[in-house]
């Protein structure tokens, strides 16, 4: 886990530093934080600068996050947990028998609780619990036979900004 720790933060470095007003060394940056990456994460770590992606596998866990433009829903997703229109995939995580989605909405925080309970009870979804703050950070809970599926929002923090929804889909019942 460590090993993943160190090529994380250098990652995290790469993209959030300012870019140079010369292309190729923007580009000579991104090779160097990709080989970085690859040489210090036995390769169960992948950055793609090209892509602007990153895949980390470590034993039964599995994270990948896309670029600019997002992700395609993935496979394994259940069809049944709504995800919100006009959403962009940003993360998915497998680990053990947790599933995540990370996306990103143009909605402000306050205006997508209603989309996501009626999305979810539309599928056939229980809300077991359901809390939203002011500025509409919230989090809520459904429940269908044998399993959990959980929405954290995260609204934007200046306007214009995209509001960020993390779902957790769980069997029922595990921690």
């Amino acid at each position: 886990m460590y090993r993943i720790a160190a090529p994380s933060l250098l990652f995290v470095l790469a993209a959030c530093s300012a870019p140079s007003p010369d292309k190729l060394a923007d580009r000579a940056a991104e090779q160097a934080a990709a080989a970085a990456v690859d040489a210090a994460s036995d390769g169960r770590v992948r950055f793609d600068p090209a892509e602007g992606t990153l895949q980390v596998e470590d034993d039964d866990t599995r994270m990948q996050s896309g670029g600019p433009a997002g992700m395609a829903r993935p496979d394994w997703w259940p069809a049944d947990v709504d995800l919100p229109q006009a959403h962009v995939i940003r993360q998915v995580v497998r680990s053990g028998s947790d599933q995540l989605l990370v996306v990103t909405v143009p909605q402000a925080g306050s205006a997508i609780h209603g989309q996501i309970e009626q999305g979810m009870h539309g599928h056939g979804w229980t809300t077991a619990s359901a809390s939203q703050a002011a500025d509409g950070a919230g989090m809520a809970m459904f429940h269908k036979p044998g399993r959990e599926a959980t929405v954290m929002v995260m609204p934007a923090r200046r306007a214009g900004d995209a509001t960020t929804l993390t779902y957790r889909l769980r069997q029922a019942g595990t921690r």
